[in-house]
């Protein structure tokens, strides 16, 4: 394995199965592919940054016969949050809170909305 040291002490740990830590000791379990921690009790984050507001962020899951299967997708030219499963988008947090569940390539089913300050549910029967 590899390390990398800041001022003697270990900041970065690759282990001999290719698994990458930073500021970590040892690993959750064996499955454990990317750990982060943070040192005492600071907040642990990730940060993804597009490469300009018309571009996407995105986290893909998946396996071998399809490495993007699964997505969670930041589309910073509407402010939106998409998640996709079985490769398809299946809900939408739109930049004013609304909620939208899709079944296809249109929006039906639960839409949440805040309202005056207050949440507002609604079903919706149709598309729209």
């Amino acid at each position: 394995g590899g390390t990398t040291f800041d001022s003697g002490t270990e900041r970065v740990r690759i282990d001999s199965s290719g698994r990458l830590g930073v500021g970590v000791n040892s690993f959750h379990d064996t499955s454990t592919r990317l750990q982060l921690q943070s040192p005492g009790s600071d907040h642990t984050g990730i940060v993804i940054t597009a490469a300009a507001t018309s571009t996407l962020s995105y986290i893909y899951f998946g396996d071998t016969a399809d490495k993007d299967i699964g997505r969670l997708v930041y589309e910073n030219s509407s402010d939106s949050m998409q998640f996709y499963t079985n490769n398809a988008e299946r809900l939408r947090i739109e930049s004013n809170g609304n909620v939208k569940i899709t079944t296809g390539t249109q929006y039906k089913g639960l839409n949440v909305c805040k309202a005056d300050g207050g949440i507002v549910a609604e079903l919706v029967v149709g598309w729209w």
